[in-house]
């Protein structure tokens, strides 16, 4: 019996792993991918892949709630505080959610940031201090290749005379109009 645990402990485990792997993975997806499938004119990789990033997500959501509602008496609330204002402010930003012009868009992003939250509640269960190295290793793998395959960006952004914003690629002059016409 004592080995059966075991093994339960290791699928679970290993289940975190891939879902926080799944949700590095599906970042810049939302419900649209998954419905843009049957849209589109002519499929290609672009969009089968974007289909694929944003259903893997919704299907782990489910799974991953069975096993936080499994595992919820084993976590201790007075040590895990992090856990406990993270999830109240995700819970803050509901209304902005249910308010906006387009939810089906938006609800991709708070499947996604669930599933961060849970993994991590559950990860904060199942391992043990050595194994948290594995979820560090992965964050700053999945970062570095965020960061490779964004080089373009990086490169615009400091090769640029008068400056671009890094992220959103305007220039500086036409930011500073939006700013001044506020006020």
């Amino acid at each position: 019996m004592k080995n059966l645990n075991f093994y339960k402990l290791i699928k679970v485990e290993v289940f975190l792993i891939i879902s926080l792997i799944i949700c590095w993975l599906s970042i810049s997806t939302s419900l649209l991918d998954i419905l843009n499938i049957y849209n589109v004119k002519k499929i290609n990789f672009v969009n089968v892949s974007n289909f694929f990033r944003a259903s893997t997500v919704v299907i782990i959501f489910p799974i991953l709630l069975f096993l936080l509602f499994k595992n919820f008496r084993s976590f201790n609330f007075k040590a895990n505080t992090l856990f406990i204002f993270s999830f109240l402010y995700f819970l803050m930003q509901l209304p902005g959610f249910i308010f906006y012009n387009n939810p089906l868009y938006n609800m991709g992003f708070v499947i996604s940031s669930l599933n961060i939250l849970i993994i991590f509640f559950l990860i904060n269960i199942h391992f043990n201090k050595k194994k948290y190295s594995i979820v560090f290793i992965i964050t700053f793998v999945m970062l570095i290749i965020i960061t490779l395959l964004n080089y373009k960006a990086f490169l615009a952004f400091f090769g640029q005379p008068y400056g671009n914003s890094l992220f959103t690629f305007f220039m500086i002059i036409l930011f500073c109009f939006i700013i001044k016409s506020f006020f």
